[in-house]
């Protein structure tokens, strides 16, 4: 079929339209290509947004220095050979947060907050030390917050400022775990607590290997208190302030070297 002018002069013109399509969207795509290379390179590869400054504030004794270590390890940290969290954007703060409390038991909160572009800024608390706890079979104690939780190793410590535990039958097992079941934790934050208020000075709690039922405290003055684990504490309480208030002169209470409320409704002393 022979093309008239007018069919020739059509298809050309599709043609170079097509061409120019194609150019357009070629154009396009380099252009768009190149855009998230330069911003793979730049967020990867370059120092544009890197972190080069970790600062840490931090309330009592924590180790800033190692915990510092730790946050350089976590930011030095590669994945398919591109640095993963030494850059601002990546960098997870609740990440981070979350390893220190791991990594160190005795922060009690780890808050990082980002300052762009170059800087990560770390604000630590530190636990509250409730008391010490010392395991009789290991002869090592551990300081614990209110929780119960252990979370650094102390020397032997005596006296009224902190509840000072002698354990002969527990076992320790990490920093970070609790010191003992909440039950026995519970029974001794109230003894220590209702001591107080009845002007009893209790230097030690003791629980003792022989007696899963019972735990001690011994007194500033040098006698001690057998409390059971069976019993409602509030009564065995109840039954030592009447018996120290009616029964026991200020003669006689220097003079003690116990007092047994683990028989209910009963007290032993001598």
């Amino acid at each position: 079929m022979v093309k008239t002018i007018n069919q020739s002069y059509r298809e050309k013109y599709q043609q170079e339209k097509k061409r120019k399509i194609f150019k357009k969207v070629f154009l396009f795509l380099v252009f768009f290509f190149g855009l998230v290379g330069g911003a793979v390179y730049a967020l990867f590869f370059s120092n544009l947004f890197d972190i080069r400054e970790v600062s840490i504030s931090s309330t009592g004794a924590l180790k800033s220095q190692e915990i510092r270590n730790t946050v350089d390890v976590y930011l030095s940290e590669k994945k398919f050979f591109i640095s993963r969290f030494d850059n601002i954007f990546l960098a997870d703060a609740e990440e981070i947060g979350g390893l220190i409390r791991r990594k160190f038991p005795a922060v009690e909160n780890a808050r990082v907050e980002k300052k762009y572009f170059h800087a990560l800024a770390i604000s630590l608390i530190q636990k509250k030390t409730v008391g010490s706890w010392c395991y009789q079979k290991i002869g090592q104690c551990f300081y614990f917050d209110r929780q119960g939780i252990a979370f650094d190793s102390v020397t032997e410590t005596s006296g009224a400022l902190l509840i000072n535990v002698s354990d002969e039958r527990g076992e320790f097992k990490d920093l970070g775990q609790p010191v003992a079941s909440q039950e026995l934790l519970n029974l001794i934050f109230e003894a220590d607590d209702r001591l107080d208020k009845a002007k009893i000075e209790a230097i030690k709690f003791i629980i003792p290997a022989a007696e899963d039922f019972r735990f001690n405290a011994k007194t500033s003055e040098g006698w001690k208190i057998y409390f059971s684990t069976k019993d409602a504490l509030s009564k065995q309480l109840n039954s030592l302030e009447v018996f120290l208030a009616q029964k026991i002169t200020s003669e006689k209470r220097s003079q003690l070297q116990y007092i047994d409320l683990t028989v209910p409704n009963r007290v032993y002393y001598k």
